[in-house]
């Protein structure tokens, strides 16, 4: 269960996300159609290493258009019974790539591998992908929720905070982790991480995932450069429930 305090804040992050996006100069829903057919070429007509890239990047993107994943599906079904271990190697990539649509059409796909594949590598990967799949069903419309109505040039921005605001904690986690990467000079995110740690460092949940969240937010402070900071850091360094919390609010004191 999710305490009182973390749901209120997260309903308060949302909204003020949502007036920050609908402050946008310009809404434009042709940016992430624009990105579907970006993916979609490098799976239908990329190299190996274009599509090993491009993998990567769908896994928090939370694009889910069967366009995208579509080629990906035939490269799969193309050499479901390869014994060649550079192709089943590049394949184990795809039906990684797959698991990334949250589309349970595919779950035929990786089941169909699991039962006919000629390589254990296939099938164990398979496996892995389809309880992937099952998280991305549910976590790729809270990604990419509002992307049709940000301003030009901040889809990526908006599926940090959708991250952020959502209450699966996984997300939470990649959120911040996306701060601590890449956003980690924007005043409202760090105001959100901010609030977050405040409102869960001294929590006694001992799940791995909240006290590594906990952990991030430190993280992203300390990366953050401003020394506006450091009470909070301080606070966390003294009183956190979790030793791995309190070590981390102690490295990013340092940072700064």
């Amino acid at each position: 269960m999710v305490n009182k305090k973390m749901r209120i804040l997260w309903s308060a992050l949302g909204f003020l996300f949502g007036v920050a996006c609908s402050s946008g100069v310009m809404a434009d829903a042709e940016e992430f159609e624009n990105e579907i057919k970006h993916y979609q070429k490098i799976f239908e007509t990329g190299s190996f290493v274009s599509k090993k890239r491009a993998i990567g990047e769908l896994e928090w993107l939370g694009i889910s258009d069967e366009r995208v994943y579509e080629p990906l599906a035939e490269l799969i079904l193309a050499e479901i019974m390869t014994t060649d271990r550079t192709v089943a190697k590049q394949v184990t990539y795809y039906i990684k790539g797959l698991s990334f649509s949250g589309n349970k059409r595919y779950h035929t796909t990786l089941k169909k591998v699991v039962d006919e594949a000629a390589n254990r590598h296939l099938i164990k990967h398979s496996l892995k992908a389809m309880g992937r799949l099952d998280n991305h069903i549910q976590w790729n419309p809270v990604i990419s929720g509002g992307l049709d109505k940000v301003a030009t040039g901040e889809n990526d921005m908006q599926r940090v905070k959708n991250m952020l605001s959502s209450d699966i904690r996984e997300l939470q986690r990649v959120g911040v982790k996306r701060v601590y990467y890449a956003f980690g000079n924007d005043a409202v995110l760090l105001a959100a991480v901010k609030d977050f740690l405040l409102a869960g460092y001294k929590s006694p949940d001992s799940d791995k995932i909240h006290i590594d969240l906990m952990a991030w937010l430190s993280k992203a402070l300390g990366a953050s450069g401003n020394a506006d900071f450091i009470e909070v850091l301080q606070e966390v360094a003294d009183n956190a429930e979790h030793k791995k919390v309190r070590k981390h609010a102690i490295k990013a004191m340092r940072s700064l």
